[in-house]
């Protein structure tokens, strides 16, 4: 998925994957959205928060499926919206 986006932050992290052949970038990104994080403090999220979760990462087949639908649900929802 590309879009444009600005740095503003000298703490902010640009993730990238280990190994394309295992991981769905895209996915991965969803996940982090489902992640039960408490923003409303201003602190270092990625090393007191996110760096210590463990999560489930499906196959790579299931990850793709897991993004396909995502992308019909949301050209679902995009159809409502059009009316």
């Amino acid at each position: 998925m590309d879009f444009d986006f600005k740095v503003k932050s000298s703490a902010m992290k640009i993730l990238t994957i280990s190994d394309a052949n295992i991981f769905n970038i895209e996915y991965i990104y969803y996940l982090l959205q489902t992640l039960k994080i408490d923003t409303s403090n201003h602190k270092r999220y990625w090393i007191s928060e996110y760096a210590n979760k463990i999560v489930r990462i499906h196959t790579r087949d299931e990850q793709n499926e897991i993004v396909r639908n995502i992308h019909l649900l949301y050209k679902l929802l995009s159809s409502f919206n059009s009316d």
